[in-house]
């Protein structure tokens, strides 16, 4: 079922730029233009959302492969999803599919895009602060994770993460206060 789309799908570009040139053409050929001007609309519409149709596709069945636990073909997916709508969700949905993979690095770019897109989306810097602390950059990682905080303090993960990293440099004091701020240990 897949196979198709994805041979198909880089050719949707070039097919819904000659549909909508040979509705140009019809245009300047026909005798009343308001008219078909009115029929173009309607027709460039139905495309248009069809486009946004494919991407929910994409997208949904992506998601049904991560949670399935296919994640090499949810990131291909959602890259599909991503060629006719780069939106944060789909980056941040990617982004967790390639920790999953173990590539680390890629995922904190691709959450890097996400932030880009919606800084004030609270779960991608929580997740690439998980990534940041994964790779030993604690400074980084504590940054994200109260940036994090600060749009979302209901995170639970993230003030357990900061209460690792306390821990990690010997403060434990500020670890408990962590756990206990998350509801995770009785403080």
């Amino acid at each position: 079922k897949y196979n198709t789309i994805f041979i198909a799908m880089p050719l949707f570009p070039i097919i819904l730029f000659y549909l909508i040139k040979c509705f140009i053409n019809l245009l300047v050929k026909a005798k009343y233009q308001k008219m078909s001007s009115f029929f173009f609309l309607i027709i460039l519409s139905g495309l248009l959302n069809s486009c946004a149709t494919v991407h929910n596709d994409y997208f949904s069945e992506g998601m049904n492969y991560y949670n399935r636990g296919n994640y090499n073909l949810a990131i291909e997916l959602f890259d599909s999803a991503l060629q006719t709508s780069p939106e944060a969700i789909i980056y941040f949905n990617k982004a967790k599919a390639l920790c999953k993979t173990g590539n680390i690095p890629e995922a904190i770019s691709v959450y890097t895009r996400a932030i880009e897109l919606q800084p004030n989306y609270a779960e991608p810097y929580l997740n690439r602060g998980l990534g940041y602390m994964d790779l030993q950059r604690f400074s980084e990682s504590l940054k994200d994770l109260n940036t994090s905080i600060g749009l979302n303090e209901n995170l639970s993960e993230a003030y357990f993460a900061r209460a690792y990293l306390n821990s990690f440099h010997n403060e434990y004091g500020n670890a408990i206060r962590e756990l206990a701020i998350a509801n995770i240990f009785p403080g």
